[in-house]
């Protein structure tokens, strides 16, 4: 008599032979069904998610927490994919992105120490007083330079133009003031790569 590991064992050999010899004609046959009962799947994942809500939220965050380094890693660069906020439905929270940037920055450190010393050189009180001045001057009011629209007090930020990865001086020509959320999205793009993107 056969055990029943050996029997199960014989029927996965079976299977992958079966498999193997007719993956065209199985996976056609697999679309076919999902073609003609789309409706019918739709309506069946929905009951079963409200059927098993609580095991299925609780196993989605127990995946969390075991793979929570690279969840955050892939959640991050969805959200800022091509510099712009992507609107879907497993979007990152502020706290996950805060959460991936602490990350970056202890894995980091010597990377995170030479962006700063390269953003701080050149750049005084002086010259950022005049830059915020000239920016009141131009527009009657605190105004981001990209998107054009008035900043509210604390929500603003100075930006270079040409970003400091990519050679940027920190001088006057070269920073700007810009709003946090324009500055985000920009990420680490110039100045006229990022407007193309606004015009879309």
């Amino acid at each position: 008599m056969l055990s029943k590991e050996k029997i199960l064992q014989k029927r996965k050999e079976r299977w992958k032979r079966y498999y193997s010899r007719n993956r065209e004609k199985l996976l056609q046959k697999n679309k076919q069904y999902y073609h003609q009962h789309k409706q019918e799947r739709a309506e069946y994942q929905k009951r079963h998610y409200q059927e098993n809500k609580v095991y299925i939220i609780f196993r989605s965050k127990g995946y969390y927490y075991r793979n929570r380094e690279r969840t955050l890693k892939r959640l991050f660069n969805d959200y800022w994919a091509n510099g712009r906020i992507r609107k879907r439905r497993s979007s990152i929270t502020d706290e996950e992105r805060r959460e991936y940037r602490k990350l970056w920055a202890r894995r980091n450190k010597d990377k995170r120490n030479e962006l700063r010393k390269v953003r701080r050189n050149g750049l005084t009180l002086e010259l950022a007083q005049k830059i915020y001045e000239d920016n009141i001057k131009r527009y009657g009011t605190l105004t981001c330079e990209y998107c054009k629209k008035p900043i509210r007090f604390g929500n603003d930020s100075l930006d270079h133009k040409i970003p400091v990865s990519k050679s940027g001086i920190s001088n006057y020509e070269n920073i700007c003031v810009a709003c946090r959320s324009c500055n985000c999205r920009k990420n680490a793009r110039t100045d006229t790569e990022f407007l193309k993107t606004l015009e879309v």
